[in-house]
């Protein structure tokens, strides 16, 4: 009663997506567990972003639970990458992955997505929290705040081997489409990054 649904709607998902995200990602430059530490950051940072851009809760909960399964697809991809490439040369972009492998962790995440039956626009927040979207119409501000989590995940190299972190890449055509002025943004990219370290650690225990 006191967590209501979209608190336990979350912790369920984290429990899960816990135990799915601590096999050996090390192709990708994760340690042990690295990869649902990445993820702990991303859903904490997506969270926190889209309720300081004016989202409603169920869009805050929803961009949290994207957070935690955005990288899904690398559970698939892993183990095909492990075999391509050495793994003191861990893949760094979804470049490299079609390269090797004729498709990338984004759209291997989206299609587990739609197997397991979950929302379509959380297929899309999955497909595209890399790249903006190429079809036409009006972009949403959901995938956005996902992006730039991710990219502050990226920055604070939280789940990552030393040097083995991607880029970090702040598209300000994001930060356009979510009002945010490049001054709000260093200011708030601080913050961002101090409640990333705080719920690291918590949401870690979800993982023992």
């Amino acid at each position: 009663m006191l967590l209501g649904f979209r608190g336990v709607r979350s912790l369920v998902l984290a429990v899960s997506s816990a135990r799915l995200l601590q096999s050996d990602f090390a192709c990708y430059g994760h340690p042990p567990r690295g990869l649902w530490t990445h993820a702990s950051a991303v859903a904490t940072a997506a969270r926190e972003l889209a309720l300081r851009c004016g989202l409603d809760r169920d869009a805050a909960e929803h961009l949290f639970v994207a957070g935690l399964l955005h990288d899904l697809g690398k559970m698939v991809l892993a183990p095909h990458l492990s075999e391509a490439i050495q793994v003191t040369k861990p893949v760094r972009d979804c470049a490299e992955e079609r390269a090797l492998l004729g498709l990338d962790h984004t759209e291997a995440g989206a299609l587990i997505c739609a197997k397991w039956n979950l929302p379509i626009e959380l297929q899309d927040l999955i497909k595209d929290h890399h790249e903006l979207a190429l079809s036409g119409g009006e972009v949403g501000r959901n995938a956005p705040v996902l992006r730039l989590a991710d990219a502050l995940a990226h920055e604070a190299k939280h789940g990552y081997l030393p040097g083995a972190a991607p880029s970090a890449v702040v598209d300000q055509r994001d930060l356009l489409r979510l009002g945010i002025s490049l001054g709000s943004w260093h200011r708030m990219r601080e913050e961002l990054i101090a409640s990333m370290a705080m719920a690291i650690p918590v949401l870690g225990s979800v993982a023992d």
